[in-house]
């Protein structure tokens, strides 16, 4: 009975895997950070999960942190993202902490600012931030992303503090489209009888005296029957040739404009 329970008593010893350290690591924007340490600082900054999405894109296309935003790299996210307005976007890489001073100038906007963060970690400790903004004029319907041939979809929006609202629909086939739009009432769009992309804005203006102020308030786009916009990759470096080519393409190059400058060239050793 003593040597069963020492058998029932004795464990294999377990192995310690070793510690995996990831080389990247993606976070969405922390909403409790957002109210409590963004908020107070920014009262007028709005949430918006399209931005989000927008900046998640982005950062996911980012191989390298020193790489830059392109503007089709932008435009695209913006638009599979399905976000309606006019979206800014700021880079931004520090050793961790909140780059402050690149949204301190969203305190002085006069409207409401629709805002969203990604962040992505590195190995050695450096923080990428992408931070996406928009002016937040006035509150619209959600809208389809893609539509059918020959489909439709209403739009509303809701009170504004305009003279009028127009919307402006740029089709692949057609003129400059011209539309008013009435507060809180639905309008239904049709006539998508040619695929692509179709832009809509939608442009608040007021009168003062002799001038008239626009104020561009919602912009996105529509793909009837085809696919969404790639985003595309940030391209970080160029494959590295054979050092002993790039050696001979180095002396090559040196002897040339050694030659060039009257000089003798060099020979290899």
């Amino acid at each position: 009975m003593f040597i069963t329970s020492l058998l029932f008593g004795c464990k294999p010893p377990e192995m310690v895997r070793p510690h995996e350290q990831l080389m990247n690591e993606y976070r969405q924007g922390d909403s409790k950070y957002f109210e409590e340490t963004l908020l107070p600082k920014i009262p007028n900054l709005i949430w918006d999960d399209g931005l989000a999405t927008a900046a998640q894109e982005l950062i996911s296309n980012i191989r390298n942190p020193d790489a830059h935003l392109s503007v089709t790299m932008m435009q695209s996210a913006t638009k599979r993202a399905g976000f309606p307005g006019q979206a800014n976007y700021i880079k931004a890489l520090t050793g961790g902490e909140f780059p402050w001073n690149a949204v301190t100038h969203l305190r002085r906007r006069q409207a409401n600012v629709d805002f969203a963060y990604n962040k992505r970690l590195f190995a050695d400790g450096r923080v990428l931030w992408v931070i996406g903004w928009a002016d937040h004029l006035v509150d619209m319907d959600p809208v389809p992303l893609t539509i059918p041939l020959d489909g439709s979809f209403p739009i509303r929006i809701d009170d504004f503090e305009a003279d009028q609202a127009i919307l402006y629909i740029a089709s692949p086939d057609q003129p400059v489209e011209t539309i008013q739009l009435l507060p809180s009432a639905h309008r239904w769009l049709n006539g998508f009888h040619y695929p692509g992309e179709y832009a809509f804005e939608v442009v608040l203006q007021q009168q003062n005296g002799v001038e008239t102020d626009n104020d561009i308030a919602l912009l996105f786009s529509i793909f009837v029957d085809t696919p969404l916009p790639e985003i595309p990759i940030a391209k970080t470096y160029t494959e590295p040739a054979h050092p002993i080519e790039a050696e001979i393409e180095l002396l090559n190059s040196v002897n040339l404009l050694r030659t060039q400058r009257g000089l003798h060239p060099l020979h290899s050793f």
